[in-house]
């Protein structure tokens, strides 16, 4: 049976599995005595040789128990489960008898196939295919079986096959082998250790209620709708509206499930912020207030700018014609970027437009010097000004062909000739001969960019296009006159088409978390309808609404959240994937930004 239609009979009549929860939930908490009174009715069918079955408890503020266990049939499994978890030293602590403060989850093993460890992976196709949240994994050992349910991928963060592999060994004796992570996953793919993958059936209570689980979320989804988005967009930036501190800095990361900002990437480094992701979030909060003009948008901009503008360095340059020029740019980590000077322009621009002072009109002005200083003789944007590894951390005037290579970037040119459009089009009175530099140094520039460098570096594009900074920063040039070239629209349609056909490629998984890069598809849907080529506008919106569909299942709210150590911290905001419930600010712009653009689109009722 095909597990979208499979998802689609077990959310039609839950009464049963709703009976199934309240017995559990009343053998908990002692209100029933006798024997579970189960039915023939499920939607699931147990099977003693395969029916693994898990009982999970949640509750706000609590660490989630639970236990596993098989018996010869659901009765006596669920008594067995019960009795265990009763003598959980924690189980007290969780208010069973309120459905409203302890969630239970059910899961069932209904599917199990062999597998061979060493091919498994996410982009595998037939019994060889693994996607965290529709498969699990169990393995076996002489006296000893573990297992990895679909569930576990939300509960456990769990990405890939990698992380799946190396959780189940810490179940076995390889985690007394060895700590490093890469030789516990060689050892268990080589170590005589049979796989089988799994599927499950999986229900959780929310209150009085009970809601099947889809790769980890609750079913059904939110209905899909003009309402859904307005309200989806205010309720992620009221996520960065509510975790933006007194001096205008945003939480950077969230780790719901352990409660933590220590960013995943930077371990080693828990107060690690980037200035980019920043003046991206400032730029959702502006459209969040361009949206719904609720004060409480613009005034959190204010003061994330502020911090922005708090990091800006100031200097005088040379510029070509030998006269000194005012530039500045944000300055963090040590590192100047040319995409943080690109991104905090973009914030600027946007914001001038309610907030225009004299202050925001000269950091405009620096930065877009600063920006066309980074473009060279043939077009090509210098992507680091400082460094700390390159030029003893003095700035780059110019750069050889081995360190622009060194520090190649796909986003920080799109992002920059994205500000720089954004500037020309929108900056009041701009003198005649800055005006005719700026056209003349991004009519270069993008030429490099769209004709030049995939032949310069062809070795450094991936399969899937990764520019959507770009295909934002195309549509906005080809409203220029002059800029609307043929090349620039193919680079453009081809991108997007690109990105489409990897969206759609995955038969259980069409719709994977690409926010940012779907913010390029819809770019190019509006610049397809700008020109009239209205089949290709149709063909990119109708793939971007299935896209923002799927895009559901990454925001956090209060169903959702159950494997969430405070639920209420996360709810609003997105998460990088359907299962990783990890919260960085960029995952919420991204995906808030896209919904805003789909909105103003018109395209949904």
């Amino acid at each position: 049976m095909n597990l979208n239609q499979n998802n689609r009979e077990i959310n039609a009549n839950l009464d049963a599995e709703i009976e199934l929860l309240r017995q559990i939930r009343a053998k908990l908490s002692g209100e029933l005595s006798g024997q579970f009174q189960l039915s023939s009715q499920y939607s699931f069918k147990f099977e003693p040789k395969i029916s693994r079955v898990y009982i999970s408890l949640f509750q706000s503020g609590q660490k989630s128990i639970r236990f596993g266990s098989t018996k010869k049939t659901l009765a006596d499994t669920l008594e067995r489960i019960v009795y265990k978890l009763k003598q959980n030293n924690r189980f007290n602590d969780f208010a069973v008898e309120h459905p409203e403060l302890c969630r239970i989850l059910f899961e069932i093993v209904v599917e199990e196939t062999s597998c061979d460890i060493n091919r498994l992976k996410h982009s595998a196709s037939g019994k060889n295919q693994f996607d965290p949240g529709l498969h699990g994994l169990k393995f076996s050992l002489p006296g000893k079986i573990g297992y990895f349910m679909p569930s576990d991928a939300v509960v456990k963060n769990i990405q890939a096959v990698k992380d799946v592999i190396l959780y189940l060994s810490r179940r076995t004796y390889i985690a007394d082998k060895t700590r490093k992570k890469s030789e516990r996953i060689e050892l268990m793919k080589s170590e005589p250790i049979q796989f089988s993958r799994i599927r499950s059936a999986a229900f959780i209570t929310y209150q009085n209620e009970v809601f099947p689980l889809f790769r980890g979320y609750p079913l059904p989804l939110p209905t899909f709708n003009r309402d859904y988005l307005y309200h989806s967009i205010l309720d992620a930036n009221s996520w960065l509206v509510n975790h933006l501190d007194e001096n205008g800095k945003f939480v950077y990361f969230y780790d719901p499930v352990s409660d933590s900002n220590t960013d995943i990437d930077h371990p080693k480094n828990p107060h690690y912020y980037n200035m980019l992701r920043h003046a991206g979030a400032i730029i959702s909060l502006l459209q969040a207030y361009e949206l719904s003009k609720q004060q409480n948008y613009l005034q959190s901009a204010e003061r994330a700018i502020q911090y922005l503008l708090e990091t800006f360095q100031d200097e005088w340059i040379n510029n070509d014609d030998g006269n000194k020029e005012y530039i500045c740019y944000p300055m963090c980590n040590r590192k100047a970027k040319l995409g943080g000077a690109g991104i905090a322009l973009v914030a600027l621009v946007k914001y001038s437009q309610w907030g225009a002072t004299e202050k925001i009109d000269k950091a405009m002005d620096g930065l877009v010097n600063h920006l066309l200083s980074r473009i060279d003789e043939n077009g090509e944007f210098l992507t680091y000004y400082i460094h700390p590894n390159f030029n003893h951390g003095q700035p780059m005037l110019n750069m050889d062909d081995k360190t622009k290579k060194l520090l190649f970037s796909f986003y920080y040119p799109g992002e920059a000739m994205l500000g720089i459009a954004l500037y020309y089009r929108y900056r009041r009175s701009l003198p005649k001969e800055k005006e005719q530099l700026l056209l003349n140094k991004s009519r270069l520039a993008m030429d490099f960019l769209i004709e030049k460098r995939p032949q310069k570096y062809p070795e450094l594009f991936n399969r899937v296009p990764d520019d959507a900074w770009l295909m934002q920063a195309v549509e906005e040039w080809v409203k220029v006159d002059g800029f609307d070239k043929q090349s620039y629209y193919d680079f453009l349609y081809q991108d997007a088409t690109a990105i489409i056909k990897y969206m759609r490629s995955r038969e259980d998984s069409p719709l994977i978390n690409i926010g940012a890069r779907s913010e390029g598809v819809i770019a190019a849907f509006y610049a397809a309808k700008a020109r009239g080529d209205n089949e290709k506008a149709d063909y990119f919106i109708s793939n971007i609404i299935q896209s923002v569909k799927g895009l559901r299942k990454t925001q956090h709210t209060e169903k959702s959240a159950y494997a969430h150590l405070y639920p209420d911290k996360s709810i609003g905001s997105f998460s990088f994937r359907m299962t990783s419930q990890w919260i960085r600010i960029d995952s919420i712009q991204h995906t808030a930004s896209l919904l805003v653009r789909l909105y103003q689109s018109d395209e949904v009722q």
